[in-house]
């Protein structure tokens, strides 16, 4: 019974194991050039956000603006997959817009709005003005 009991928790754990891997793996080709990204999520979301940024922070920009740094944050690591990242400028920019989209998220939750935008300052300049200065055609 406990051999029984042994062989079949082995068996689910390996099953599980093989799942999770298939799961992660991922289902189709990836077909978004880094210039897609960047026209498609980081230019709109950068733009909006700038924008909002120099406006009122209440309730509706606040949502609003989570949103474009959620966006920000996860081009920050689209960037890096798919073999995107072709060296250490590239990489440290992605950590930059990483970084300081999720340092805009904390200063937007708490009202913080001269906060975000010194971070966004620094989400520009650090990420995409680094990676746009040794990269962009």
């Amino acid at each position: 019974m406990r051999r029984t009991a042994l062989l079949e928790g082995l068996v689910g754990l390996f099953l599980g194991g093989a799942l999770l891997t298939v799961a992660r793996a991922a289902p189709g080709p990836r077909i978004a050039t880094v210039g897609n990204l960047m026209r498609g999520i980081n230019g709109p979301n950068c733009g909006a956000l700038a924008k909002e940024l120099k406006g009122e922070l209440n309730d509706a920009t606040k949502k609003s603006m989570l949103q474009h740094a959620a966006m920000l944050n996860e081009a920050g690591h689209l960037l890096m997959e798919n073999k995107r990242c072709p060296d250490a400028v590239w990489a440290g920019a992605c950590k930059a817009l990483r970084d300081n989209s999720a340092i805009i998220s904390e200063k937007v939750k708490a009202g913080d709005q001269a906060g975000a935008q010194t971070a966004f300052k620094a989400l520009t300049s650090q990420g995409c003005g680094a990676c746009h200065k040794a990269h962009r055609k």
